[in-house]
């Protein structure tokens, strides 16, 4: 990364023996706290909780879907145009559409 961002020149100019120590026990420092590791088991919790939602999701719809034919299949099925009144409701209408 430092050949892109051009600190290998500077790191070259300047640096002494003791700052190349010093970096690499910072480094050292920073690889032991384990924090990569942490950082990813942190992306893969949150991968997992966006998969076990979508299966609850899933889920959900395929349960309200079931119901929905239930509540139609005890719904009565209306064959002739005269049995179609005034006094029905657009939700009534609806749900003779939908079990057809």
């Amino acid at each position: 990364m430092f050949k892109f961002n051009n600190t290998y020149k500077f790191v070259l100019q300047t640096f002494a023996p003791d700052d190349y120590a010093y970096v690499r026990q910072e480094a050292h420092t920073k690889d032991s706290s384990h924090l990569e590791r942490e950082h990813h088991a942190a992306a893969v919790a949150y991968k997992d909780k966006q998969i076990v939602q979508r299966k609850e999701k899933i889920a959900l719809k395929g349960q309200q879907k079931a119901q929905e034919q239930i509540r139609l299949a005890g719904i009565e099925q209306l064959e002739d145009v005269e049995h179609v009144t005034i006094d029905m409701t657009v939700a009534q209408l609806r749900d003779q559409l939908d079990i057809y």
